[in-house]
């Protein structure tokens, strides 16, 4: 009513006049699943509802965190720049799809274009071994796809794992077990964002709600409102405010989600009386946990970092090249590279596995501390096992 109503939908706003037809003292009742106390203010008085008790419970959700992280916006023409990018965003999640077919967690990715899902579907399909993992949905999908990949996705059994979608994606749909979100591009809103974030963690498990966002999305939003600035104020706030949440370097994530939702002061007593560790809360809180568990692994990780750097063994986790070895390495990397074009049909090493030559420089760069598949994945961003360990069997013939 609020949002719709004024322009999709005009009728919305005329609902009060239904009222005229009612006997006077009929009970009236207005529900909503998401509502800011701005759009409850707005929505009450357009059905002329001045007396009125309202039930809510609470916006917040404890078990998911939230991150964000400002992307690099890179030229199309860039091709390789933009492989690395969607290696950063969504390697851990092929990896997982890799290893872990349909046990592999779930995840929704929302995109703000549908360029964007194409080109993420592209980049999936690419570099997934099982198409089936993997699926598309946007506002141009067929009824009888849409109906399907709904029914896949929300069956905890079926092979369906990762839906890459627009906004169209979520509306009346509850599936418990998605157990990430990740956003490409911001939404114009904060009312957006908590929606589309609160689809995982439904089965009340920790869940993860990721927002990548650039400029590029706030300047389209704004170029659009710009044009009737007069007809747009709600909505350039509403972007400021998004954008003042994407940008926000000191303040919790959680804090301003709910401030906003809720409002500050229901926000604050739910605050206080939630268990929420705060390493679990979002990346601003995670950086200044200060618990116990944080205090002990990170002095066991400094442990472990003055063992390797003193004793320098293969087998403390840290191994020693000279500048010439990783020259070596390199050269070999280079070669390997050269080997697998050949060995190649149809899709280059680049599109393949990812080798491209910052590939090449990373693995240089972390030789040192190369020694298991495991370190392989978590440094370097390559997920394909054989790869994995033809880069191990370099470093050990150079280090010879």
């Amino acid at each position: 009513m609020q949002t719709r109503g004024k322009e999709f939908r005009t009728e919305y706003r005329q609902l009060n006049k239904v009222r005229a037809f009612l006997m006077h003292g009929v009970p009236v009742m207005a529900l909503t699943g998401t509502a800011t106390l701005v759009m409850v203010r707005e929505i009450t008085q357009i059905l002329g509802m001045y007396e009125f008790v309202t039930v809510k419970a609470t916006s917040n959700r404890p078990n998911i965190m939230y991150t964000v992280e400002k992307m690099e916006t890179v030229p199309d023409e860039e091709v390789e720049k933009k492989e690395q990018l969607m290696h950063h965003i969504f390697g851990e999640v092929i990896c997982d799809l890799n290893n872990n077919g349909k046990k592999a967690s779930k995840v929704i990715v929302f995109c703000f274009l549908r360029n964007d899902c194409a080109m993420i579907y592209e980049f999936f399909a690419q570099n997934v071994g099982n198409q089936r993992h993997v699926n598309m949905f946007t506002n141009i999908t067929d009824d009888i796809s849409k109906k399907l990949i709904v029914t896949q996705f929300c069956n905890s059994e079926s092979e369906l794992r990762v839906v890459i979608a627009t906004v169209a994606f979520g509306m009346g749909i509850n599936c418990p077990d998605v157990r990430k979100v990740i956003h490409f591009r911001s939404p114009c809103t904060l009312l957006n964002y908590g929606q589309e974030a609160g689809r995982c963690g439904r089965d009340g498990r920790q869940a993860q709600a990721k927002l990548f966002y650039s400029n590029k999305e706030f300047g389209i939003c704004l170029s659009k409102f710009n044009k009737k600035q007069c007809k747009y104020q709600s909505e350039i706030c509403e972007l400021q405010k998004m954008k003042l949440y994407a940008t926000n370097t000191a303040e919790c994530r959680r804090v301003l989600l709910l401030s906003y939702l809720d409002g500050e002061a229901d926000a604050k007593r739910e605050i206080e009386n939630s268990k929420v560790a705060r390493h679990n809360c979002c990346d601003i809180c995670t950086s200044t946990c200060d618990c116990e568990d944080c205090i002990l692994n990170e002095a066991m990780d400094l442990m472990e970092i003055d063992k390797e750097v003193s004793t320098g063994s293969p087998g403390s986790g840290w191994r020693r090249f000279s500048d010439e070895q990783k020259q070596v390495i390199k050269t070999q990397l280079i070669h390997l590279r050269a080997t697998l074009s050949e060995d190649a049909c149809l899709l280059s090493p680049d599109h393949s596995l990812g080798f491209t030559t910052h590939f090449i420089d990373q693995i240089v760069e972390n030789c040192e501390s190369l020694n298991t598949e495991e370190d392989v994945f978590e440094k370097v961003d390559v997920w394909n096992a054989s790869l994995a360990q033809e880069i191990l069997n370099i470093l050990a013939n150079v280090e010879k």
